[in-house]
Order: C-alpha cells, then sequence, then structure tokens
C-alpha cells in the first residue's frame, strides 16, 4: 500500500515539475514580447546618419 502512495506521490510531483516548466516558459516568451515589438517598431528619433530628402532644385 505505501509504495502504491509513493507512485502516486511521485507522480503528482513530476506533474508539478512539468507545470512550473511551462509556467517559466510562459513567463519568457511574455517578456520577450515587448523587446521583439520595441525591436520592431519603427524609431520616432530620426538619427543624423538617416537617409533625408535631397532640396529641391533651383531654376537658372
Amino acid at each position: 500500500m505505501a509504495e502504491v502512495i509513493a507512485v502516486a506521490f511521485d507522480a503528482a510531483a513530476l506533474a508539478v515539475i512539468a507545470a512550473e516548466i511551462a509556467v517559466i516558459v510562459q513567463l519568457v516568451i511574455t517578456a520577450a514580447e515587448p523587446i521583439a515589438a520595441q525591436a520592431s517598431a519603427p524609431s520616432l528619433w530620426a538619427s543624423p546618419n538617416s537617409a533625408r530628402p535631397a532640396p529641391p532644385r533651383r531654376r537658372a
């Protein structure tokens, strides 16, 4: 009888560990989403090396 209870507790412990790993993976994904969104968003600040259109030419 004790062995059956021990096996049940071992199975429950494995289920808890699997759930913990799933939560950690979800937290990492959730933490990475804003970083990816920030990296893919267009910059609101023009860098000094950004391409600017040429000024219009004056007619002579």
